[in-house]
């Protein structure tokens, strides 16, 4: 289990994340979504203790992660971040054994137990037959499950990854969640830019705007034209699509139940459903699509 308590963090004397708390289950996904520069990525490196915070803490299984050190840490936390690799001309196999660093002493050289963890890895990934390949030679696609085998050798039973799906095409955007999601056994925390695919890949989201959260809880109740609009200043419908929620977006010249009138937007800034908000009646734009839907 991760647990994010009251975290605090600011730059340049300003607060970009104010008292952000939630939980992962164990053996869970979580996503965090929000706008560009609402602070996904900064509270995920305040996860793995590349920043330190300024108040609250992150708890991995009952560790304040600011006690784990080394092996410990390493033992418990995996992390997929955004910045790649270098082009160096390194073998597959030898980008995953990499995982295995934290376990190799000092002067030792990776032993038989690490190579059939890296080899493991691969396999767990569908990239077995990637093994003899230069990394920079790899697709996007490849790179990122080469990347998270190198996390999964590492065997660690908490996974952080920061946007794994950027710069991939559609295929490869699903197939690499597929494999997340099917990491039963490891307690995971993504963050993610297309809502779409939270919505199918996720079991719980964390929204976040402005640094704070703006919501937390299922797919089904993060991901609503009322919490949505406000955040991302576009109209949102709902509607479902092979077993999942779907949204459909607008451009922000179309009419938005749950926007303030623009006139409003400068002092007001985000507003929510007031009980005089329009809702899905039966002529509404998202009682049509769900009318779609069903035919």
């Amino acid at each position: 289990m991760i647990t994010v308590d009251q975290i605090t963090f600011t730059y340049d004397g300003r607060i970009t994340l104010d008292d952000i708390s939630f939980q992962v289950e164990p053996g869970s996904t979580l996503g965090l979504i929000g706008p560009n520069g609402s602070g996904k990525s900064t509270l995920l490196r305040l996860m793995y203790r590349a920043l330190r915070p300024a108040g609250g803490s992150v708890v991995i299984d009952a560790m304040p992660v600011e006690r784990l050190r080394g092996r410990e840490l390493a033992g418990r936390l995996a992390v997929v971040a955004q910045e790649a690799p270098p082009d160096t001309p390194v073998t597959v196999a030898e980008t995953v054994l990499l995982g295995r660093s934290p376990w190799v002493g000092a002067f030792q050289g990776y032993s038989r137990a690490d190579r059939i963890a890296a080899a493991a890895a691969l396999e767990h990934v569908g990239a077995r037959e990637l093994a003899e390949r230069r990394f920079a030679t790899l697709s996007g696609g490849e790179r990122q499950r080469v990347l998270i085998a190198r996390a999964l050798a590492q065997q660690a039973d908490h996974l952080l990854l920061d946007e794994p799906t950027n710069h991939l095409d559609i295929r490869y955007q699903h197939e690499l969640l597929t494999l997340v999601r099917g990491l039963t056994t490891t307690t995971t925390v993504v963050v993610l830019h297309e809502l779409n695919l939270a919505a199918r890949y996720c079991d719980r989201l964390v929204l976040l705007d402005e640094g704070r959260v703006a919501a937390a809880g299922t797919v089904e109740e993060v991901l609503t034209p009322q919490l949505l609009e406000p955040v991302y200043k576009i109209p949102v419908r709902r509607t479902s699509a092979f077993g999942a929620v779907q949204l459909l977006f607008g451009p922000a010249t179309e009419a938005a139940p749950y926007l303030p009138a623009p006139a409003d937007r400068a002092t007001t800034g985000t507003a929510g459903p007031t009980p005089d908000s329009p809702t899905d009646s039966a002529d509404s734009p998202a009682a049509d699509m769900r009318e779609t839907a069903t035919r």
